[in-house]
């Protein structure tokens, strides 16, 4: 009884300092509102022009639309991603003659004038929500999380169908580069009651509208992600676009229990049926498309890791390498490849760990204190999200608990990763794209939850921190394993699907910079407008097999000219 007291005093105080945040938050943004300028520097001629070519483009003559909606959302704030929603959703629309409608936030006047220009005239809007309204969830919020025994239980959290735990974990560690909490703090208050708030609006407005698609790339975070959900739960299909910014895909959402999904997640059953008789020119289609990726021959389309693999440098290759570690060549080697300890913790269905920082800090605690004959090598994310402002890095994590050791090291950052595949054995990955890049050269990788690869063959694949330690203690057996020819061919027939079968480069889209202070707006808007010029639809690949998709309600677009002329 004692000890239950103890726990409602503890959350009452929580509580009360999240209210006190909520008034500090709201004070400060209401401030900043009114100094707030202007942040879209663009040429005004330029983006007339656009707008105008652009509304010129899409205008529909038939204005006998269905009585079926799509609807567009636009969250991101990003032009390129409002223009790559908004063109597929107008190919959509033109497919089924259906109305479009956009879901803008409050504020968005940016994102109004672009998707106003793709004949759009139906607008909805977020609300935002005030102190009001936040004192009032936060109510709600405290009676929810004092039935709530740890913050594992608070991830699971679901209510009427609802799961609130992921995003707002997976928010909060994105917007604060903390990598993990440990407790309840007052902004799972904070956020709780935002997404409580986000949830009544969007309840109310999918069970009053009747919307065939909703078009949403980001289904992560507040609020995407209980738009998402809500959308899922009152049986409206989610067009949600993989890749970009120039070569692009479509995952298909249909059911509420695919929720959980990350977009890219192959389904074993479309990958079977898709290289069903070619198994064997996919395969090799799908090794020559990763070497020549690891070689620097083809551009990636991850920005934030394309430097990986496009610099050459043949002083800094795998024998230095084992130099500047002192190895012998002969001693197995397994590297370790960490995460974006801040972003996307929970992209995916299942994880073992509850985030990224916890697995890398559980992992390289458990290599310490191991005493196999491997040596480890521990790379760091490329894009290390948030390095400015975080808390923690790879590197930190690495020096606080390996420190010097000589069979542990950390890869330096004058070699390339791309070469870590001529000495590496085996693999360690959370649950990254590295977990089906190295079985593509023959090295098993070892993964810690769902993963878009997952369930396809070639990885082990542990369900439990037991197995996972488990395999750890006896890496050398799975080295020694390795990989069969089936599995091997399986991961490269698996890459290819991933990058060549499922995405293509669309015409009316270009190349891009996705960080928004980085955008050249004059030249992207310029870019934008001579694609809308050269357009012909005859040669529009990814339309006819977005309509061949949808039409089969397949779970991804299959670019089927690939499978003939990759």
């Amino acid at each position: 009884m004692l000890k239950i007291t103890k726990i409602f005093n503890l959350q009452f105080i929580i509580f009360i300092s999240a209210i006190v945040y909520s008034i500090k938050y709201h004070l400060i943004n209401f401030i900043s509102k009114i100094s707030k300028e202007n942040s879209f520097n663009v040429n005004s001629n330029i983006f007339a022009n656009y707008l105008k070519k652009n509304s010129n483009f899409w205008k529909n003559e038939n204005k006998s639309l269905s009585k079926s909606r799509i609807l567009i959302t636009n969250f991101v704030h990003h032009p390129g991603y409002t223009i790559t929603e908004s063109i597929i959703a107008k190919q959509i629309s033109q497919l089924y003659n259906l109305e479009t409608s956009a879901l803008l936030n409050y504020n968005d006047y940016i994102g109004k004038k672009i998707i106003k220009s793709f004949d759009v005239n139906n607008f909805l809007f977020q609300p935002q929500i005030t102190f009001i309204d936040r004192f009032r969830y936060l109510l709600e919020a405290y009676n929810l999380i004092i039935k709530t025994k740890n913050i594992q239980e608070f991830i699971s959290m679901n209510k009427n169908n609802i799961n609130y735990g992921r995003c707002i974990y997976d928010h909060i560690l994105r917007n604060t580069s903390s990598g993990t909490i440990k407790k309840i703090n007052f902004r799972i208050y904070f956020f709780l009651a935002e997404a409580l708030f986000y949830n009544k609006f969007y309840n109310n407005l999918f069970s009053s509208n009747k919307f065939e698609f909703m078009i949403m790339s980001e289904t992560q975070f507040l609020p995407s992600n209980i738009v998402f959900q809500n959308a899922l739960e009152n049986n409206v299909k989610v067009i949600s676009r993989i890749g970009g910014p120039e070569k692009i895909g479509i995952r298909l959402y249909t059911l509420s229990n695919e929720k959980f999904q990350s977009n890219i997640k192959i389904l074993k059953n479309q990958f079977d049926q898709t290289i069903k008789g070619s198994e064997e020119f996919i395969s090799n289609k799908g090794f020559e498309y990763i070497t020549e990726l690891y070689e620097g021959r083809k551009k990636k389309h991850d920005q934030a890791t394309s430097h990986n693999f496009n610099h050459k440098d043949d002083e800094f290759n795998s024998s230095k390498l084992l130099e500047y570690f002192k190895w012998n060549k002969s001693k197995k080697i397994c590297v370790i490849y960490s995460h974006n300890l801040f972003d996307g913790n929970y992209y995916n269905e299942w994880r073992i760990f509850k985030d990224n920082l916890t697995w890398l800090r559980k992992t390289l605690l458990f290599i310490k204190n191991n005493k196999n004959n491997i040596n480890w090598i521990v790379k760091d994310h490329p894009s290390d999200y948030g390095i400015n402002r975080g808390k923690t890095t790879t590197h930190k994590e690495f020096q606080n608990i390996i420190g010097e050791n000589k069979n542990i090291k950390f890869f330096p950052k004058n070699f390339q990763a791309k070469i870590l595949k001529e000495i590496s054995n085996c693999l360690l990955t959370s649950q990254g794209s590295a977990g089906i890049e190295f079985p593509c050269f023959g090295i098993p990788s070892v993964i810690c939850g769902d993963a878009f690869y997952q369930g396809l063959g070639f990885t082990l694949e542990p369900k439990n921190e037991n197995e996972y330690y488990n395999i750890i203690e006896n890496i050398d057996k799975i080295i020694d394993e390795g990989l069969d020819e089936n599995q091997i061919n399986n991961a490269r027939a698996a890459f290819c699907f991933s990058e060549e079968l499922t995405k293509i480069e669309h015409m009316l889209l270009f190349d891009y910079n996705i960080s928004r202070s980085k955008l050249d707006l004059d030249d992207f808007f310029f870019k934008a407008t001579k694609k809308i010029v050269n357009y012909d639809e005859k040669k529009d690949l990814f339309k006819s097999s977005l309509k061949n998709q949808l039409l089969s309600n397949n779970r991804h677009l299959i670019i089927e000219n690939n499978l003939v002329k990759i």
